[in-house]
């Protein structure tokens, strides 16, 4: 088991393209399987995980990591065994997107190294803490383990100061900073290149290559990025053939490159899919939704990538570009049926229905979702609450809407005032602008926006007097994107499209009595009388069912012409 240790660990820094890779693999996964109890099958374990993290893929990493967790919680280790598996599980848990688990491994092993004042270990430690915050953005936690790998000598050991400076340019490279992001990933490339370890310098210069690009220095970026396909290619890293496949998607997509960025998004994700899992998330929120927001749009593997932001944990990170198609952790629809989703699944009730926490997420949306003071809606839904009893039932709402979406940032309830936190909840009317003191002209892609997005009438079935100002309200935008693109239709000649449109329109809200009208005439334009006529007999039934009442003149003189 020593002599394969010493193999992967020969594989893994300098020979990673032997041709007997495959097979010793096999073999220590198989030495593995017979005997996991020994101290030299932790070894052994610890450095087949750096091996499926460079050159395999998340579902391998799981496996052993699960093996090394097993292993540092049943068995007594010595301290710098324990403090190894530590590094190395969260190592796992940052590439997996679980920043908190990271963390807490991280500690733990730099707890035992000042226990038993062992610092052969607290770089690889801290490291791990730093790509922990980079992950999520969270550039403060990031410098705070940053510090303590600056405070550790480094003597001549080559890797490990490029690794120092790679985190050093990773975390200018999350502020904009790209001077400094490009002056320490190239003194890493310097470092690595003496090291003589393929992986982490085709790494260096693949991000080099985003930090360059991000600087205008394109041609330079193109180089070293051919350089990093070389090498992805000559060792057989597939984690680092999908890393410069993201870099050259996201150069081309930055430079207005669509059609190539996509094709390069294409086949990232294809082989991040079939390759069982490749993440990568230390490039930051930004340049990852980035690319994921612009592969959901054009619907390149949607659902795998969806499953890649909330494993990664950045659904709240949506850019302001990002499609219906984005995971949001909370999805609300208003318009028609009243439904929420949480991460992706319908919302079902056990037992009892939560009337008022729902009732205020209603509220909340109705009067805008931002700043809504507590008083409106005390008002609105305990009306008869007297002194301080609102307030308290507030609060428990509040809570209990919270539990019920499983997000605790959902609801932001701070200085007297209530919003929907729109990092963490989308809202299908969100970008509809409630609360425009006078009706306007759409645009084009408002008009678009509002005919995809409204399936009925706001809460439709909540008769509640705070919800019809705004249901009126939305009903208005409705008409007018209507009008607008129905008369846009009929200019341009294409009277099928228009009567598509109106047809739809008296089935999403067929008690309004002007979108009958609109499609009796576009019947009637194309003298489609018998059409027109059905279209009136259908209006003349929905009114009497829906509100009791005939057609008004105006509707019942489109068709006395062709009636008669």
């Amino acid at each position: 088991m020593q002599v394969y240790t010493a193999l992967i660990i020969l594989l893994v820094y300098r020979q990673p393209q032997h041709p007997q890779r495959h097979k010793w693999i096999q073999h220590a996964h198989r030495l593995l399987e017979t005997n996991s109890d020994s101290l030299y099958s932790l070894h052994l374990s610890i450095n087949l995980l750096i091996f499926s993290m460079w050159f395999e893929n998340s579902t391998a990493s799981s496996r052993i990591a699960k093996i090394i967790s097993q292993m540092a919680a049943y068995h007594s280790l010595p301290p710098l065994s324990f403090m190894l598996a530590r590094a190395l599980t969260a190592a796992y848990h940052w590439s997996s997107g679980d920043a908190i688990s990271c963390f807490r491994d991280v500690d733990e092993g730099l707890q035992s190294a000042q226990t038993h004042g062992i610092v052969l270990l607290e770089f690889l430690l801290s490291a791990q803490g730093v790509y922990g915050g980079l992950i999520n953005g969270n550039l403060d936690i990031a410098e705070v383990y940053l510090k303590r790998m600056e405070a550790i000598p480094m003597g001549k050991r080559y890797l490990d100061i490029g690794h120092y400076r790679v985190l050093i340019g990773l975390l200018a490279l999350q502020r904009d900073d790209m001077v400094m992001a490009i002056e320490n990933f190239e003194i890493a490339l310097a470092f690595t290149l003496q090291a003589g370890t393929p992986f982490p310098e085709g790494w260096t210069r693949a991000t080099l290559a985003l930090a360059l690009s991000q600087a205008g220095q394109h041609a330079l970026a193109q180089e070293q990025l051919l350089k990093a396909q070389e090498i992805a290619t000559t060792i057989s890293s597939q984690i680092m053939k999908y890393m410069c496949l993201l870099a050259n998607a996201y150069i081309d997509l930055e430079h207005n490159r669509q059609q190539s960025g996509l094709d390069f998004l294409r086949r990232a994700f294809a082989l991040d899919r079939e390759s069982g899992g490749l993440i990568i998330g230390y490039w930051g929120p930004k340049v990852m939704t980035h690319l994921y927001a612009a592969a959901i749009s054009a619907d390149i593997e949607t659902a795998h990538v969806q499953n890649l932001i909330r494993s990664m944990h950045l659904a709240q990170f949506a850019p302001d570009n990002a499609s219906a198609q984005w995971p949001w952790p909370v999805k609300v629809d208003t318009l028609g049926e009243f439904k929420v989703y949480i991460d992706g699944e319908a919302l079902h009730f056990s037992g009892k229905v939560q009337h008022k926490p729902l009732e205020l997420l209603m509220a909340l949306i109705a009067f805008g979702g931002c700043n809504v003071p507590q008083t409106q809606i005390i008002d609105a839904l305990w009306p008869d609450a007297e002194g301080d009893a609102g307030y308290r039932a507030l609060i428990t709402a509040i809570h209990r809407l919270r539990k019920l979406l499983n997000c605790q940032q959902a609801i932001v309830f701070s200085d007297g005032t209530l919003s929907i936190d729109q990092h963490y909840v989308q809202v299908d009317v969100q970008h509809f602008g409630l609360h425009r003191n006078t009706l306007i002209v759409l645009t084009e892609q408002e008009c678009a926006l509002f005919l995809h997005c409204y399936k009925g009438s706001f809460l439709a079935e909540i008769e509640a007097s705070w919800v019809l100002k705004t249901r009126a309200r939305l009903r208005d935008y409705y008409q007018i994107a209507l009008r607008q693109t129905g008369e846009t239709l009929e200019y341009q000649g294409k009277l099928q499209d228009a009567t598509a449109l109106y047809l739809n329109a008296t089935h999403v809200e067929p008690g309004l009595e002007i979108l009958h009208q609109h499609l009796i005439r576009v019947y009637l334009a194309q003298q489609r009388n018998v059409e027109a006529l059905e279209a009136f007999g259908n209006c003349k039934c929905l009114l009497a069912s829906l509100q009791n009442r005939n057609p008004s003149r105006e509707t019942e003189a489109l068709v006395a012409a062709v009636s008669s």
